[in-house]
């Protein structure tokens, strides 16, 4: 009887039911925890920008920085011009004006559209884009906590069948 050939088969068998069994259980859990959430995207203030008090004093504002807007809560920078990706941030509800987008993953990306014109045409087409295109940036952080399940068990079990082969083997010649 070949005792390391079994161990093997039941090793191989026994890490591919649990890898699917830990892969479900991942999915299940992305979806709760992450899939249903919807998304505004945070408007970033550009330091460059002069403010609404200095544009009245410069008539050349829109010449001198034409990537900016200016609105009474301060100046903002459009989205497809800033040099980094746009940030998404989870919120709970929406406001008046809010426009909704779902996407195929189940999530939902609420843009502020009655007060910002950043994100209104062009601008949330590029949203849009963008929080699709980062999506698996959403995606890892959960993923990668069921990490240590799939790798671990695995094996360990690996481990005791050696183990255990070495000390049959051990008796069997002694």
């Amino acid at each position: 009887m070949n005792i390391r050939r079994g161990f093997f088969r039941i090793w191989l068998v026994t890490s591919i039911v649990w890898t699917g069994v830990i892969v479900w259980l991942a999915n299940a859990d992305l979806e709760k925890q992450m899939l249903k959430k919807a998304y505004i995207y945070q408007e970033v203030i550009d330091k460059n920008c002069k403010t609404k008090y200095d544009r009245e004093n410069y008539p050349t504002f829109k010449e001198l920085y034409p990537a900016c807007t200016t609105f009474e809560e301060g100046t903002f920078i459009k989205p497809s011009t800033y040099s980094q990706p746009p940030v998404f941030i989870p919120h709970e509800r929406a406001g008046a004006g809010w426009t909704s987008y779902d996407f195929p993953d189940g999530s939902r990306l609420m843009l502020d559209q009655s007060t910002t014109p950043n994100q209104t045409g062009k601008e949330a087409e590029f949203l849009k884009d963008a929080f699709w295109g980062q999506r698996w940036e959403r995606y890892w952080p959960i993923l990668d906590t069921w990490r240590p399940w799939v790798i671990w068990p695995p094996f360990l079990l690996g481990v005791l069948f050696i183990a255990i082969d070495w000390m049959i083997k051990g008796f069997r010649y002694a």
